[in-house]
């Protein structure tokens, strides 16, 4: 999701008394701010509707910022999570329990480098075994969610961007 954010009133009135390089540092100061606003905001309500820790949403976002083009970018990633990263796991008798999150048939046991993993046969046969995964996407409508947000976004801005211009005009 891009957004093209002007403030002409606002930028206008702050050249009166601000050189332009103060009004530059003010736009990307307000942007780095937004960026890591909009990052709590999304990772808050993916954690929710994915029933998953916030920690693991967090871990997998990642903030870009172009100070010359005034632009940030803000990307998540949406593949799958291993089990382990959905809570305290627990071995019970029907399976694993992962948080919330119930694993019928699965087994808890060190990979090679000794780290306690959720594993499951993949097949009727001792042998195979796999990590389990759950997918994270299956529960969340992504774009209605940034559609819905968009406006919010555009009105933040503003108001980081007022505070910086006012920050930086000394008033």
């Amino acid at each position: 999701m891009e957004y093209d954010l002007y403030l002409e009133s606002t930028l206008a009135a702050a050249k009166s008394n601000l050189s332009s390089r103060d009004i530059n540092l003010a736009v990307s100061r307000a942007l780095k701010k937004l960026v890591n606003w909009a990052a709590v905001k999304i990772s808050r309500h993916f954690s929710v509707v994915a029933n998953v820790p916030v920690r693991t949403i967090k871990a997998r976002i990642y903030k870009r910022f172009d100070t010359n083009l005034r632009s940030a970018r803000l990307w998540m990633g949406l593949s799958r999570v291993q089990a382990h990263y959905l809570g305290r796991v627990r071995q019970n008798r029907k399976g694993v329990r992962a948080g919330k999150h119930q694993i019928d048939g699965a087994f808890i046991a060190n990979n090679r480098r000794g780290q306690t993993r959720v594993w499951q046969r993949s097949t009727d046969k001792s042998s195979p075994i796999e990590y389990v995964y759950k997918d994270i996407t299956t529960d969340a409508d992504i774009d209605a969610y940034l559609a819905s947000i968009s406006r919010e976004v555009e009105q933040r801005f503003a108001v980081l961007l007022q505070q910086q211009l006012t920050f930086l005009s000394g008033a």
